[in-house]
């Protein structure tokens, strides 16, 4: 049997510190990768939802894979062809455009994600992931003074929320999105009904109010005599789309980096800082481990008995070796 490792009295700090100071380096790490990351996931679902809009106005689109869809799809294509040569030429550059960013080779993204932790996080943000990263290892490194700088983390905190509500870039509405009505508007003029109760039912009047938007609103009047009510639809979805394509904004990259600067709401600032408060007031507060000390005396113990019997012996050898040389 493998005998259990032992180390000294005092060598780590009391429990509920050192998991304290593990939970600040794994909350500072997570945000790191978090932004780290953003080029393999934020920006990359941000991507494809652009692109997935001008697959589906182009017909071009892989991921509708039924037969009626395919149909519709070819059909879009077709409609897609006839628009003016401008149109056709503006919207296949953007789409390229997204295309090769999202294609870009695997360093490229991890250097973009570097660099934006770097260049786009907030220097007050910045400033407590490197502080809460130093302080925690400090103190599980029983490093003095550790402890006593812990108190400038709720402070940075505190700077980084009034800078963060004066300055935080607010959730601006895209142009193409202020395009889609909300669901009072669909009821009010196009349903002209009240929803029921039942949720399939409400799915179904808010469908119908849907595409009656889509039909009445998005072709014009001399197409309403001439076409079925199906063709009004998808015709409507179609020129709805593009009409989106042509007031959505191509940013390359993406929103992705403003959002490191998203102003936060009052309720997680509030919590942070509570957190940060909360761990500078532990790691400074005397605290008995009850484990950690009454192992500390155990080991303290067993480590005094196994003297004693050293010395024990030590004496009895002694006393048997003098009593020896008397009987010579």
């Amino acid at each position: 049997m493998r005998k259990k490792k032992e180390f000294p009295v005092g060598t780590f700090i009391p429990f509920p510190k050192r998991l304290l100071a593990i939970l600040q380096l794994c909350i500072a790490f997570s945000i790191i990768l978090s932004y780290a990351s953003q080029p393999f996931m934020g920006e990359y679902f941000s991507l494809k939802s652009d692109m997935l809009l001008y697959e589906y106005v182009t017909g071009n689109s892989t991921l509708l894979k039924s037969p009626e869809q395919k149909d519709k799809l070819a059909r879009n294509a077709n409609r897609f062809a006839l628009l003016p040569e401008h149109q056709l030429g503006h919207i296949n550059r953007n789409y390229q455009k997204l295309y090769d960013y999202s294609t870009r080779p695997f360093l490229s993204k991890i250097t973009d994600g570097l660099r934006a932790l770097v260049s786009y996080v907030p220097s007050f943000e910045q400033a407590w992931i490197i502080f809460s990263v130093l302080i925690a290892v400090f103190l599980l490194l029983k490093i003095e003074g550790a402890a006593r700088a812990a108190w400038l983390l709720p402070i940075i905190v505190l700077a980084y929320g009034i800078d963060n509500r004066l300055n935080g870039n607010d959730n601006k509405i895209t142009p193409d999105v202020a395009m889609i009505p909300t669901e009072d508007v669909i009821v009010k003029d196009f349903l002209k009904e009240p929803l029921n109760s039942g949720l399939e039912e409400q799915h179904t009047q808010l469908k119908k109010g849907w595409e009656k938007y889509l039909a009445t609103t998005w072709n014009s009047e001399n197409k309403l005599e001439n076409k079925s009510w199906d063709q009004l639809v998808e015709e409507g979805e179609f020129n709805f789309n593009l009409a989106r394509l042509e007031k959505r904004p191509l940013n390359i990259p993406t929103n992705w980096i403003q959002l490191f600067n998203e102003k936060k709401s009052y309720f997680i600032l509030i919590i942070f800082f509570l957190w940060n408060l909360y761990f500078a007031w532990m790691v400074n507060r005397s605290v008995k481990d009850k484990k950690n000390d009454w192992h500390d005396r155990l080991t303290h113990s067993i480590q005094q008995s196994k003297e004693g019997k050293i010395k024990s012996r030590g004496s009895f050898a002694k006393y048997v070796k003098c009593k020896n040389e008397g009987n010579e």
